[in-house]
């Protein structure tokens, strides 16, 4: 599980959630009401998807489908519950939804990986995911 989840909140602009993406080297962030409770989930997908992006919130476009556990919940249950609903992250909250950490499928690539006596790197170049959201914009404005 990676700790400090950094989330956005449901009235914040699609331009500071893109930012923090690219800021931030992620590839979602959690959506939060006025309580810090989860209420929904913001990929760069969502955000390849919905055009322009400027005087628009996040309540616009993100999903209310974000998978949520708790810090009890067994890593195989949360391996299936990410398989089965096609999901690359479940948020872990307390008992109120809020954020505790997020466990990515690289965070459980990585945990396999140790268990099998490989080091892991987190190391992931901003360069390369501002490039293929570039690639990936291009694309779906080429498609229009």
């Amino acid at each position: 599980m990676t700790p400090d989840v950094l989330t956005a909140h449901l009235d914040d602009p699609l331009s500071d959630v893109r930012d923090l993406l690219l800021e931030e080297n992620i590839s979602a962030v959690p959506v939060v009401d006025d309580r810090d409770r989860i209420c929904g989930v913001v990929t760069e997908t969502d955000l390849l998807r919905c055009g322009p992006l400027d005087g628009r919130a996040i309540r616009e476009v993100m999903s209310t489908a974000a998978l949520r556990v708790t810090l009890d919940t067994p890593l195989p249950v949360v391996v299936a519950l990410m398989t089965a609903t096609g999901t690359r992250r479940a948020f872990v909250t307390d008992d109120q939804a809020r954020a505790l950490g997020v466990v990515s499928a690289l965070d459980i690539v990585k945990w396999v990986a140790s268990r099998a006596g490989y080091e892991t790197s987190t190391t992931s170049p901003l360069e390369l995911w501002q490039r293929r959201f570039a690639r990936a914009a291009g694309r779906v404005a080429g498609a229009n």
